[in-house]
């Protein structure tokens, strides 16, 4: 079913996430850089920091945004998530300024395949 699926894919992004926080910490994010990589992703893949996109979604000031998240947009989180620990490791990045900027690119990079996959669809004859 639709639910079983969307609770695999969110199993999955927690997976991610946890991976992700890890490289951070270990790339030297800390205090407020962990939040502020979070909200490069969202700002730069979904459009909106997390208390503007729970807005949209009329969702409560301290609800967990990834929990009300379609399992497309789970996937992008993750896409977007998997390519700046990539991105953070082989380059060497240390500290939250350059580990927020390596979200801004990884989010910004999925968000660009996105919007040109759906720029170029076209229907079946």
């Amino acid at each position: 079913s639709e639910d079983n699926y969307r609770a695999g894919v969110r199993a999955l992004s927690r997976a991610k996430r946890n991976d992700y926080t890890d490289t951070l910490k270990a790339h030297g994010v800390a205090d407020k850089g962990y939040m502020l990589c979070t909200e490069a992703v969202y700002q730069h893949l979904l459009g909106g920091r997390s208390h503007e996109l729970r807005n949209k979604m009329n969702l409560p000031a301290n609800s967990n945004l990834r929990d009300h998240l379609d399992a497309s947009k789970l996937a992008f989180v993750m896409a977007a998530e998997a390519l700046a620990i990539e991105r953070i490791q082989e380059e060497g990045r240390q500290g939250n300024e350059a580990c927020i900027t390596a979200s801004v690119k990884s989010a910004s990079a999925i968000k660009s395949a996105i919007e040109s996959d759906r720029r170029n669809r076209t229907k079946a004859a």
